[in-house]
């Protein structure tokens, strides 16, 4: 929730800054421009309409975060979709604003198409990483079994070393969840920081379609997380013979 949160303001702040603020030296590719060819950029016309585009994104990236505030399920694919493909549009429409690639009919002169290829593949790295973001949140958990701790891997995951595990316990049902703080809930993957009824605040990493689930602390911390039925047996078993009670 937070990182969606973090993004949306990154986003409308930005938007501001170039749009409203005017601080034109953000814009790399214009930064970067000769006197005498910034003179044929319709700075302010681009400013401004990169500005819409980081305030939609933006935008959307709170709305996200406050459902998932709101414990309400978000389909964060299509918001990666929807964002990723503004942004391509942003990279190349904004050209148009240029003069020294278009003429004055909009038409790219000649020779001027390996000047757009830095702007756009900037949006594309943008989007390859918002992409990872969302990605990472759909893998499903991997636990590792070492021979002192126990180690979680992936976003929100860590090690966890079994003299510090303690109330190690097998649930058969996962605690209500009242609030989602600081994780991602995709479908029915949820992995990071949640309020639960009965328990407080709990991290998670468990896919609710597999049934079962292993309970333990963590100096001072509530962790559950679960895997396929059987491993998840043979995870606790192994649990059980390293952990004190």
């Amino acid at each position: 929730m937070l990182l969606y949160a973090f993004l949306g303001l990154i986003f409308i702040l930005f938007g501001l800054s170039i749009h409203v603020f005017k601080m034109y030296s953000l814009i790399k590719h214009y930064r970067r421009m000769p006197v005498e060819k910034k003179a044929h950029v319709d700075i302010e016309g681009m400013t401004r309409f990169m500005g819409i585009v980081f305030y939609f994104d933006g935008i959307l990236f709170l709305i996200a975060a406050l459902l998932m505030a709101l414990s309400i399920k978000v389909n964060l694919i299509a918001i990666s979709v929807v964002i990723g493909v503004s942004l391509l549009f942003m990279a190349i429409y904004s050209m148009r604003f240029d003069g020294n690639l278009y003429d004055e009919n909009h038409k790219l002169r000649k020779g001027m198409l390996m000047q757009m290829l830095l702007p756009i593949l900037s949006s594309v790295t943008v989007v390859i990483v918002v992409g990872i973001l969302i990605l990472v949140n759909f893998q499903p958990v991997k636990v590792v079994l070492n021979e002192n701790a126990m180690e979680i891997k992936g976003m929100y995951g860590g090690s966890y070393t079994y003299e510090n595990m303690s109330h190690l316990k097998y649930l058969e049902v996962l605690p209500e969840i009242t609030a989602r703080t600081n994780g991602a809930a995709i479908g029915t993957r949820l992995t990071g920081h949640f309020k639960t009824k009965d328990m407080g605040s709990v991290k998670l990493f468990v896919n609710t379609n597999d049934k079962g689930y292993i309970y333990f602390e963590y100096e001072d911390k509530k962790v559950i997380f679960n895997q396929p039925i059987e491993t998840l047996k043979e995870t606790y078993t192994f649990l059980m013979e390293h952990v004190n009670p």
